[in-house]
């Protein structure tokens, strides 16, 4: 009421407000729906992003580039094997990029086909880039550290919200 607006005036113009860049944006390019969280990566943030991951189109498949967590001390091995087990139920591959994670894939899931971890960004990026297909929802997610918007500016994606 202190803008001088009405509840009701200000409740129609929310659902117009589009997320930050970073935060649970939705972007299309070629077929595909990525989602850009890339803004940080907290082990519940990460559990959550995953099961909001919009349902594809047709026979498209739920994806996600996943960086390592930081900061989690001695939970650290925990909280990456308990992401990566929900990854599992809930998408069809899981790229992963961070030392973390390369070792929760190895230790608790070694034979285990949809996830694939790899300590570089450039190898994570052609793996995705190699595996998305038109259809796809794509979840990018991790810390900071990895900055990876770097993803969406190597795809050269078109613009946020359409």
């Amino acid at each position: 009421y202190r803008l001088g607006l009405s509840f009701e005036q200000i409740s129609q113009k929310i659902p117009s407000l589009g997320a930050s860049q970073g935060r649970f944006s939705l972007l299309r390019h070629e077929g595909v729906q990525y989602i850009d969280d890339t803004y940080n990566a907290a082990p519940f943030a990460v559990l959550k992003a995953i099961e909001n991951i919009p349902k594809p189109k047709g026979k498209g498949r739920k994806l996600a580039l996943l960086g390592d967590m930081m900061e989690l001390g001695s939970n650290c091995d925990h909280e990456h094997e308990e992401v990566l087990q929900l990854a599992l139920k809930e998408l069809d591959l899981v790229i992963t990029l961070g030392k973390s994670f390369k070792k929760a894939a190895s230790q608790h899931f070694p034979k285990e086909e949809n996830i694939k971890s790899y300590e570089s960004f450039d190898e994570a990026l052609t793996s995705l880039q190699s595996k998305v297909k038109p259809g796809d929802s794509v979840l990018v997610k991790g810390a900071r550290v990895f900055k990876l918007e770097r993803v969406f500016k190597q795809l050269a994606l078109g613009e946020y919200g359409h």
